[in-house]
C-alpha cells in the first residue's frame, strides 16, 4: 500500500468500522462456538474489535492488518 494513507486510514478503519464489527461479535462468537472454533486466524483486523471480542470469549486469536 503506498503512504498516501497511514495514520489516516487507521483512524478512519476505527471511527468507520468498529462500532460495526463490535456489534456483529455476538453472532460470529455464536457461531465460531456452534462450530468448534477454538483458534481463529483474523485477517483485516483493523483497529481490532472484533479480535478483543474474540479473546475476551477465551478464543486464542492471530490477528493480521497490514
Amino acid at each position: 500500500m503506498s503512504s498516501l494513507y497511514q495514520g489516516d486510514l487507521a483512524y478512519a478503519q476505527a471511527v468507520g468500522f468498529s462500532e460495526m464489527a463490535a456489534r456483529a461479535a455476538t453472532e460470529i462468537i455464536r457461531r465460531l462456538r456452534l462450530a468448534g472454533a477454538q483458534r481463529i486466524v483474523e485477517a483485516g483486523c483493523g483497529a481490532g474489535p472484533l479480535t478483543a471480542a474474540l479473546m475476551n470469549e477465551g478464543f486464542e486469536v492471530t490477528a493480521i492488518e497490514q
